[in-house]
């Protein structure tokens, strides 16, 4: 019998591994795991930060959601699944904004809101202007949506991380409560 050629043998061989071994979807564990290290990451960059010496940090408050699953929830109504990393992170911020805006007593809003938008329009720019009112009055209305589905919950988000895997998103919150 003829000699099959190495070339022969490195292609024979790639194929049939190829076809033992498909890509497999990813599992709920290993969701969970990717999570849970971006969690972990999320943590300890602000436990390292020097803002925050000296701070205990309390995962799960008894009788307290998570801010996570409330953030996500209080975002739901307006993510689209085709937006990109950059549109949701951007998005969040807003909301963010929104909440904390809502946090504070109406005194104290605008100028929380006009430092966020203060270096985002350009003056000089009228569609920079507009694009920028559109904003301010999208946050005004999640600003709404959190006083009216979320009244009692008065926690400041300070920070908040969000990642992508093969399955969506996962987003860690890190707040405090008001008092």
């Amino acid at each position: 019998m003829a000699r099959k050629s190495k070339e022969f043998q490195r292609l024979f061989h790639e194929e049939t591994h190829a076809k033992k071994s498909p890509r497999r979807e990813p599992t709920p564990q290993s969701i969970r795991k990717k999570e849970l290290a971006a969690y972990d990451q999320f943590k300890e960059k602000l436990e390292n930060d020097e803002q925050n010496k000296g701070i205990t940090f309390v995962e799960k408050p008894k009788g307290m959601r998570k801010m996570s699953m409330v953030l996500e929830q209080f975002v739901a109504p307006f993510l689209d699944d085709e937006d990109s990393y950059e549109e949701r992170e951007f998005f969040f911020e807003l909301a963010v904004l929104a909440w904390n805006c809502a946090v504070f007593p109406e005194s104290g809003r605008e100028k929380l809101m006009e430092s966020f938008f203060s270096g985002l329009a350009n003056p000089l720019d009228p569609e920079s202007m507009e694009a920028t009112q559109d904003l301010r009055v999208f946050v005004e209305e999640l600003i709404e949506r959190k006083l009216d589905v979320f009244p009692k919950d008065n926690r400041i988000i300070q920070d908040f991380q969000l990642t992508q895997h093969e399955a969506g998103f996962h987003i860690s919150v890190s707040y405090v409560i008001a008092r």
